[in-house]
């Protein structure tokens, strides 16, 4: 039942920053010259890294390597709380939200 508090955060955390290769994107995005607001650069990020996050998701399983029990709860929990991770992001100002985006 891991998979229920780590998936929670991941959502809640993923979607309000937007992570995985939106650790790379949302700064780049952020910085000159686009200088996106970072609840743009958030969204953004998101979308982008769903189409690398699902080939990628593709590979694995298909080389075994998923615990589909496991993927299968963290992926719920976080799809419960990733609505509100984008809410807050809407919520937060966009210097804050870059305190927390580092």
């Amino acid at each position: 039942w891991l998979g229920v508090p780590v998936g929670g955060i991941a959502g809640l955390f993923g979607s309000l920053v937007g992570v995985g290769g939106g650790v790379i994107m949302v700064p780049m995005m952020t910085c000159r010259p686009l200088q996106l607001q970072a609840r743009f650069a958030s969204a953004t990020s998101l979308v982008a890294v769903l189409g690398t996050g699902s080939v990628a998701a593709v590979c694995y399983t298909y080389d075994g390597l998923v615990d589909p029990v496991g993927a299968g709860i963290i992926a719920t929990f976080a799809m419960l709380t990733a609505p509100a991770g984008a809410r807050a992001t809407m919520r937060i100002s966009n210097v804050a939200l870059k305190r927390i985006m580092g």
